[in-house]
């Protein structure tokens, strides 16, 4: 009897150990039971499995219409680059979008009890702060790894046909769980300091974009060097594509020195480390957030106590205390916060600088006598970094209306529903119209400059490098149109900013990969049914999917019209 108690403690301690009870705490049920009952959640899943099965059929369909004219025996030979080809797709897309799904739903774990005012709650109880940052984090990384294992049976099927080892499967998935902690560990991080979730997946998104691009750019230099080294140790993307080109020969050597359980290693004990700075800064927050009211009276009242007067306004009219009158839009007046012609300097500022770093480009590439790949990079980066922050801005800029309980007051003035969503567009792409004028310029320039002034390529502008001008320039339009217009229809479909932003990121990033995969088909179908000639089958190929670009995304805005005063509470 008196054995009794004591067993009884020593097994529940030792069952709390191996339950890993102890590391999540209470929230992580909690959290396993919201996700549970999100419709979401299924949502997400479905929509994963079923974009991952379109994907494998264009890719199937693809690779086999590379080979309809041979005979069987040809056919059946090209099924192990049928199936190389859709493994590499399939790893790919899941190195891409586990990383922006990760960053999307780790932007809000720790803002969101901010906002709600519950974290001070949390913190009294006898949940510590470890347990709150990893029950938050495992929690929504176990729907990831839902996700992900549901495209291994694929993997499997397609592994059959041989031309993939099992080997380039396990690099791939290793290298994106780790990139996933990377990503979901920094945006967990910053939700802490940023109370916004859609400026923290912006912040993310352009931060991977920038150090994903420079350090591609770094990699085809000395594969062996020691830059390359600590390259491929701390950027899954680099060691993505070293485990890619060991599988597949690519462009560049491999690096003899990449180690893919050094990797894995330091990317983990990178997030740690973001997981430890999460813990600290978790109980200050919340200390800070039940301060932060007295903080901004108190800093509102210091200007009265020293100089004996109130704050007042900087701009015009409102320092001298009359109200200014507004002048054209008033949506595009509220979402600037300024006349629009005042914000054309800093418009002008930022295409002078950005043109200039593409005028350096040209510059390199010149003086080298070919298309360098700080050119390539520094495009597809600002190419990258204007569509995310287009796309996130398109898909706040309601959501946020919605959230500041304002959208109902909005709705209520004499604006017209036009109105109010031509406005939204309109600050939109004013404030990405550096970036995009900088990449249309670029797509009249390039092909010029590189037959007029690199020896490689010399000679006059040929008609086909014309055609080619017109659709750079084109899907510049196109991309602007297909932001626009599916980030202002989720912005009016969804209530909030976090699930307006995951949808049309994922939207188009869809689009975008499944374009890559239609060209060949387009290519194919058009050159055996109507079109004899190489330059009217690529024209269709290529400006199809762009014309359909165009008319989705204004199909998208005038649906987010008609739905504009429909649930808005």
């Amino acid at each position: 009897m008196l054995y009794g108690p004591m067993t009884e403690v020593l097994y529940n301690s030792l069952a709390r150990v191996l339950t890993l009870s102890w590391l999540t705490g209470p929230v992580f049920d909690k959290e396993l039971r919201v996700h549970s009952r999100q419709r979401r959640s299924y949502v997400i899943r479905f929509a994963y499995l079923m974009f991952l099965t379109a994907l494998i059929t264009l890719a199937w369909i693809a690779g086999v219409s590379r080979g309809s004219g041979g005979s069987a025996v040809y056919k059946v030979s090209r099924m192990g680059e049928v199936g190389k080809t859709v493994v590499l797709t399939i790893t790919w897309f899941q190195f891409i979008a586990a990383q922006m799904i990760a960053v999307a739903l780790l932007s809000n774990s720790i803002s969101e009890e901010i906002r709600r005012g519950t974290l001070e709650v949390l913190m009294a109880t006898p949940i510590n702060s470890f347990q709150l940052v990893t029950g938050k984090m495992l929690s929504k990384l176990l729907q990831l790894i839902l996700l992900l294992a549901l495209s291994l049976p694929l993997l499997a099927i397609v592994r059959v046909f041989g031309a993939v080892q099992w080997d380039y499967v396990v690099a791939s998935v290793c290298i994106t769980f780790t990139a996933v902690l990377f990503a979901g560990s920094l945006s967990m991080l910053l939700s802490i300091r940023i109370h916004r979730p859609y400026m923290v997946i912006l912040v993310v998104l352009i931060f991977l974009v920038v150090v994903y691009s420079a350090s591609q750019f770094a990699l085809f230099g000395t594969p062996n060097s020691l830059l390359t080294t600590i390259i491929n140790l701390v950027v899954p993307a680099a060691a993505m594509m070293q485990v890619t080109w060991s599988a597949f020969p690519g462009p560049a050597a491999v690096a003899k020195t990449f180690s893919l359980p050094a990797h894995c290693l330091v990317m983990t004990l990178v997030s740690l480390v973001f997981v430890a700075a999460s813990v600290l800064l978790l109980r200050r927050s919340a200390f800070a957030a039940g301060l932060r009211p007295r903080k901004k009276a108190i800093r509102g009242a210091l200007p009265g106590i020293f100089t004996g007067q109130t704050r007042r306004r900087k701009r015009g009219d409102a320092a001298a205390g009359r109200i200014r009158p507004v002048a054209g839009s008033p949506v595009l007046w509220k979402e600037l916060g300024k006349p629009l012609s005042r914000s054309v300097a800093r418009n002008v500022v930022l295409f002078i600088l950005l043109a200039s770093g593409l005028i350096f480009t040209y510059y390199i590439s010149f003086r080298r006598g070919g298309i360098e790949p700080f050119y390539v990079f520094y495009i597809m980066g600002l190419w990258l970094i204007a569509s995310i922050r287009t796309g996130v801005m398109a898909a706040t800029t309601i959501t946020r209306e919605k959230e500041a309980r304002t959208w109902s007051i909005l709705l209520a003035t004499p604006l017209e529903d036009w109105q109010v969503i031509r406005g939204k567009i309109i600050a939109v792409l004013w404030r990405n119209a550096p970036a995009w004028l900088v990449l249309a310029f670029n797509s009249v320039v390039f092909y010029f400059f590189m037959q007029l002034f690199v020896p490689k390529y010399g000679g006059p502008p040929a008609p086909q490098f014309i055609f080619w001008i017109l659709v750079s320039l084109f899907s510049v339009i196109a991309t602007m149109a297909l932001l626009a217009g599916s980030g202002i229809y989720f912005s009016v479909r969804l209530k909030s900013s976090t699930a307006a932003v995951m949808a049309t990121i994922g939207a188009t990033l869809g689009l975008f990969i499944l374009q890559r995969f239609a060209v060949p088909i387009l290519m194919s179908i058009a050159g055996g049914a109507f079109f004899t000639t190489t330059q009217l089958v690529m024209m269709v190929a290529y400006c199809v999917p762009l014309v359909l670009y165009v008319a989705a995304g204004l199909f998208l805005i005038w649906r987010a019209k008609c739905l504009l005063r429909q649930n808005i509470f």
